[in-house]
């Protein structure tokens, strides 16, 4: 070998096993590269306890009670007064039970005065776009109001066919049905705003149902009457799931409501009318629940 690559050779030797920590060995002064260095094994750290982490609601729950301590006594139509004065309908309303011959307007809990079918529900200002749950866009149980005998069932209900943010609007997938549970024909005639719920005059026969022509969501409300002069339903129609029918106790709940919104709580019954005002009463929702209780009495 001659003295040339004996040098070469000499310098491979010295450059691999020079330590990797080291200074710059003979061949990165040579050829100028950059040293090698060791990577220091990472130094051990002691598990550290994971702290809870805790989300803030974002949403709010409306619930109360709409009391009427000095509501009017409960009164029954007589079925053979009735009777007596269409006999076309005798039949039917002497077979018609006791609770259908109720006059539905003050139901009243003589435990707690809690006032039965007060609607109460929110108001969107104009211009202001609110969150609609992706749950609450969906709604595919109909609204079914029966007419067994001498009353509409329910007597106040809610019909939620589309939903509206401000900005999109959608449909729910909820319909009214219209049914006849008796064995008599009954009239299902509806009135309403016709710029937004055409009114309709249907006779349903016995053992029929019959989906409502009268679908489409503003806000707005239709009511239900027959040839029998009390005989008569309300249905408000909403585009917005933030409503609610006070129970037999009067008590009311609204959930998933846009917590840090300022909105206008409406309430209203038939026997008193607008029960905070045709304004309302305005609101500030924070999160998780929200009270409020509303007293009224015979105007």
């Amino acid at each position: 070998m001659s003295p040339l690559r004996w040098i070469m050779f000499a310098f491979v030797i010295i450059g691999i096993a020079a330590p990797a920590d080291a200074c710059p060995g003979l061949l990165c002064r040579l050829f100028g590269l950059p040293p090698r260095v060791a990577c220091a094994p990472a130094p051990t750290v002691p598990p550290v306890a994971k702290a809870e982490v805790k989300t803030p609601e974002s949403v709010a729950t409306l619930r109360g009670r709409v009391t009427f301590p000095n509501a009017p006594l409960p009164k029954y139509y007589s079925p053979l007064q009735l009777a007596r004065n269409d006999r076309l309908l005798g039949d039917m309303l002497i077979a018609a039970k006791e609770k259908d011959l109720l006059d539905q307007g003050p139901i009243v809990n003589p435990r707690n005065f809690g006032l039965k079918n007060a609607v109460v529900f929110l108001r969107r200002p104009d211009g202001i776009i609110w969150p609609i749950d992706d749950a609450d866009k969906i709604r595919k149980d109909p609204l079914v109001i029966d007419a067994p005998l001498a009353a509409f069932d329910p007597h106040v209900a809610a019909l939620y066919a589309e939903w509206f943010d401000g900005k999109n609007r959608g449909k729910t997938g909820q319909r009214c049905l219209m049914r006849n549970t008796s064995p008599y024909l009954q009239n299902y005639r509806a009135f309403g705003n016709p710029k937004f719920n055409d009114g309709f005059n249907i006779n349903l026969p016995p053992k029929r149902n019959k989906r409502s022509p009268s679908n489409r969501s503003c806000c707005r409300s239709f009511w239900l009457t027959t040839f029998i002069f009390w005989k008569k339903a309300y249905v408000f129609v909403f585009d917005h799931p933030y409503f609610a029918i006070t129970n037999a106790d009067g008590e009311f709940s609204i959930p998933r409501v846009p917590a840090g919104m300022q909105l206008k709580v409406m309430a209203w019954h038939e026997e008193v009318g607008w029960l905070l005002g045709k304004e309302g009463r305005s609101v500030t929702f924070h999160a998780g629940k929200n009270v409020l209780d509303i007293a009224t009495t015979v105007r």
